[in-house]
């Protein structure tokens, strides 16, 4: 009997163990780092300027302040570029002076994360925007691994 419940022991630790090693070959060598000079928003959550990490988890992506305690997850899906990418990004839309975080991507490669749009970017009120003459606009910040 105790033989058995070591054998079933020392297999969940191995099946564990595999489950780590597993998530960490697929997040590889993507962390970004990048000063984002405004506040913005990540999901439903709103982070203020700084400097900040963003490394990918499986499907989701960990932006993260350095030095400090703001952060959020986001669910992300892949998107494709035709070209390798040039240099690290991180991709925002602008409406008037709200930023929402949309994409990273990574140098040489031709697969990016994306987000979905946030309830907080759907309920952008666009009555406000056409009255101030503004529409939604792309920021690109270069980012460093």
């Amino acid at each position: 009997m105790k033989k058995q419940t070591y054998i079933m022991i020392a297999t969940m630790i191995l099946a564990g163990l595999a489950a780590v090693s597993s998530a960490s070959a697929q997040t590889g060598n993507s962390r970004l780092v990048a000063s984002i000079p405004f506040e913005f928003h990540v999901g439903t959550k709103t982070l203020p300027a700084g400097e900040y990490s963003v490394k990918r988890i499986n499907d989701a992506l960990l932006i993260q302040s350095i030095g400090g305690s703001d952060g959020a997850m986001v669910q992300t899906w892949a998107v494709q570029s035709v070209e390798p990418q040039k240099s690290a990004r991180l991709v925002f839309h602008r409406y008037g002076d709200q930023y929402f975080f949309n994409q990273a991507w990574t140098t040489a490669e031709r697969q990016g994360m994306e987000a979905p749009n946030s309830r907080a970017e759907r309920n952008v009120d666009s009555n406000r925007l056409a009255r101030l003459n503004r529409t939604q606009e792309f920021v690109a910040l270069a980012a460093r691994r």
